[in-house]
């Protein structure tokens, strides 16, 4: 007697052969999936070519809501550029520091200012260098005083 999930065909194991599967079995067109997804061939092509080897949150999502799939299909074989390999945190002081790589690995949790303890609003964004590879960006900045942390 076989489990479900040994009947179920494996998927590929990088995003750019698993989008491409997925569109395939969908009969969809690379133009097409632009369409229906509402991201750009190029950004579609990128992707299936391994140009692309991870993408923004609004991305995933709505290539999976096209594909019909859940976004941690998708996810489970995004490579995600190391922080440390481009974030300077000599830069900064030990505390400053710590509190940026922890924003780094949960962005949408709750910070405090390290100078007098208000909340702080941090957001994330998803940018390229000049020869086009990925780059996060962490920017935090306090509710109350002038405190402010960034990536870059």
């Amino acid at each position: 007697m076989s489990t479900p999930s040994s009947s179920k065909p494996s998927l590929p194991l990088t995003l750019a052969a698993r989008v491409q599967h997925l569109r395939e079995a969908l009969d969809l067109t690379p133009r097409q999936l632009s369409r229906k997804s509402l991201v750009s061939l190029e950004m579609i092509e990128d992707i299936e070519a391994g140009v692309e080897l991870f993408l923004a949150p609004s991305v995933r999502l709505q290539l999976c809501r096209a594909l019909r799939v859940k976004p941690s299909v998708i996810q489970e074989v995004e490579i995600r550029v190391e922080e440390e390999e481009y974030w300077d945190f000599k830069a900064f002081g030990p505390e400053e520091a710590h509190l940026l790589r922890q924003m780094a690995q949960r962005p949408e949790a709750t910070y405090t200012c390290l100078k007098c303890k208000a909340p702080m609003v941090v957001r994330e964004f998803h940018r390229r260098d000049m020869e086009d590879n990925p780059i996060r960006v962490i920017k935090a900045h306090c509710t109350q005083c002038l405190f402010q942390l960034a990536s870059e």
